[in-house]
């Protein structure tokens, strides 16, 4: 991510002393869309924005119970409804309940981890260059991921190769979740109408795209998807907007070295 950008997501959420945080008033202030916004922000962190966001909030709600307020105070004065339901995200949290942690135990997560780890992103920047593709359909096998369990779409790759051979071409489709930005649906698909029960029909539109070849394993794959959300497209003047995709090649091996993923990024 450009430096100026998460420094600027930080310096707006430290200067926000009343929490619970809010991603709309945040993604308005920093001129992105909360999209891109949590896209972003995990490609830098490799935490989703909402996870840091509650993390956040229910550290400094630690700095007024070992001050000495009630639990009910600190719950209600840091947005929750009830002191049940802070118990429960202070306890999923942090692994121990705010009475104990008044009592002077602590736990390593209450520390806000480093914004920024080098090793999330590639050793080299990948190539990239610009184009644009005429609509085209896919069929696909599709999932709700995520920021904090990238683990399903292994999942759901394995699912989906149970049916689909990898001697055909597929790819990987993401479109956004409107309604819930710290999540967004992913579908394993391939060009061709297939009989098996419960692929989707996909449509992707006619669109401009930055494309970025990923060279390597699949397991790096994340760190160039990082490298483009997080540091090629908050330093260009570019509106991201659309559906993005991965092509994998017939015959892709993810675990050959050499192997080459195409990675679309719809730009305006």
């Amino acid at each position: 991510m450009k430096a100026s950008l998460l420094k600027d997501i930080l310096l707006a959420l430290d200067q926000k002393l009343n929490p619970p945080y809010d991603l709309d008033t945040l993604a308005n202030e920093i001129g992105y869309s909360k999209y891109h916004l949590c896209r972003a922000f995990h490609a830098a962190t490799g935490e989703g924005l909402i996870t840091y966001m509650r993390r956040l909030t229910l550290s400094r709600s630690a700095a007024s119970l070992r001050a000495g307020r009630s639990v009910l105070d600190v719950a209600v004065a840091h947005g929750y409804q009830s002191q049940e339901a802070y118990h429960r995200a202070f306890v999923k949290m942090f692994g121990l309940t705010p009475a104990a942690f008044q009592r002077g135990q602590a736990h390593h997560s209450l520390w806000l981890k480093r914004s920024w780890n080098e090793k999330l992103m590639p050793i080299a920047p990948p190539e990239t260059y610009s184009t644009e593709l005429e609509a085209f359909s896919l069929w696909g096998m599709g999932s709700d991921v995520s920021y904090d369990d990238f683990d399903a779409l292994i999942t759901l790759w394995e699912n989906f190769h149970q049916h689909i051979p990898r001697s055909r071409e597929t790819f990987g489709v993401t479109a956004p979740l409107p309604d819930e930005p710290n999540k967004f649906r992913y579908y394993a698909a391939i060009p061709q109408p297939s009989d098996l029960i419960g692929l989707k029909p996909l449509s992707i539109p006619k669109q401009k795209y930055q494309v970025f070849l990923h060279r390597g394993t699949a397991a790096g794959i994340m760190q160039t998807l990082n490298y483009i959300w997080g540091t090629w497209l908050p330093s260009q003047r570019v509106t991201v907007a659309g559906i993005d995709f991965e092509r994998y090649a017939a015959n892709y091996d993810p675990s050959d070295p050499k192997g080459e993923v195409e990675m679309y990024i719809p730009v305006k």
